[in-house]
């Protein structure tokens, strides 16, 4: 009886690495699309964000028939460690409006009672609707000493906007011949007259926009970072909730976003995502910035959000940062 024998052939080693190869090919390929997919819901999720807190912002409008300050206290007060000297914010005065109305109740009491907002009760919580998903340094929560500069809470990614210009100018500037925009500003120390909705003590009203709702930023976005240090260079004051006395929770549509120039600020650390241009408390300004390729998003104080190309015009943008200059403004980005 003749008995045959199959010979079962298996893959060579080249063979082998062959299909290897072409999965990994197949896995670079892939890759990019699934980072790009996971980046387009982060940054739907950070623009249903700004759209929940756009309409926060009209319905305490509706309630108190004026929109809250961008803080209840000054910039750069001299007064004792009181509300003036650093008061709540924008922020604090809508938490009712998103649903988040028990911890409005909890700070409560202290509003009524001059204490600082740096003292408040609940400045730890973390509030998911303040943070934008592409920040990696976000959430950010300031605990790096007891000290209530670097004890202050509760950082987020969404700021209101102040205008079109630095928000502590420390003397009257005139136009600048050499560039096309208007640069007239007064001194204003303590922030109280600037020409966006949102600044020290305002108390801006739907009537007083008179450049038209659609053609108003309210809102857009800020990155943070993290601390690590109690000192000026090792701490980031961008973000904070709980530190009005330096407009931390404000922006400017000077510049568009992303752009190079350094923001202004006490402290502040010099990233390449977040670059700080000096630290000090005159011609303090801080701009628009996110992770999102290409620019970030916007609120208008029409309730629409839209995202702001970091090659948007400068002019047409600075025109957008205001309230009632009159500009002509035919932008949707």
């Amino acid at each position: 009886m003749v008995v045959y024998r199959v010979r079962r052939r298996g893959f060579t080693l080249v063979e082998l690495l062959v299909v290897i190869a072409i999965i990994g090919i197949l896995v670079g390929l892939l890759l990019p699309a699934v980072q790009a997919a996971r980046e387009a819901a982060r940054r739907m999720q950070c623009s249903n964000n700004l759209k929940q807190l756009a309409l926060s912002l009209h319905n305490y409008e509706s309630a108190h028939k004026r929109f809250p300050s961008g803080t209840f206290g000054i910039l750069n007060s001299t007064r004792a460690v009181d509300y003036d000297y650093n008061g709540p914010s924008w922020m604090h005065m809508i938490l009712p409006y998103i649903e988040q109305g028990n911890l409005f109740d909890q700070m409560s009491p202290q509003m009524s009672s001059n204490v600082p907002v740096h003292l408040y009760n609940g400045r730890f919580n973390v509030l998911p609707a303040f943070v934008c998903p592409s920040d990696p340094q976000g959430p950010k929560v300031s605990t790096i000493t007891t000290q209530w500069w670097g004890n202050h809470g509760f950082h987020g990614n969404y700021a209101a906007c102040a205008g079109s210009r630095v928000f502590t100018p420390n003397a009257a500037v005139v136009d600048n011949p050499a560039t096309l925009e208007d640069e007239t500003d007064v001194a204003d120390f303590n922030m109280i007259n600037r020409n966006g909705m949102f600044f020290a003590k305002s108390r801006t009203r739907i009537g007083d926009l008179s450049d038209g709702t659609s053609n108003t930023i309210m809102l857009g976005e800020l990155l943070v970072v993290r601390d690590t240090a109690l000192s000026a260079v090792a701490q980031d004051l961008r973000g904070a909730y709980q530190f009005g006395r330096r407009g931390a929770s404000l922006f400017s549509t000077l510049e568009p976003p992303n752009t190079f120039r350094g923001d202004v600020v006490t402290a502040c650390i010099d990233t390449r995502w977040t670059p700080c241009g000096a630290r000090s408390d005159v011609n303090m300004v801080i701009f628009s910035r996110s992770q999102h390729t290409g620019g970030a998003n916007m609120a208008r104080a029409d309730g629409s959000v839209t995202f702001a190309p970091q090659s948007v015009d400068r002019i047409v943008f600075q025109s957008l940062g205001t309230r009632a200059r009159g500009e002509v403004v035919n932008s949707d980005f």
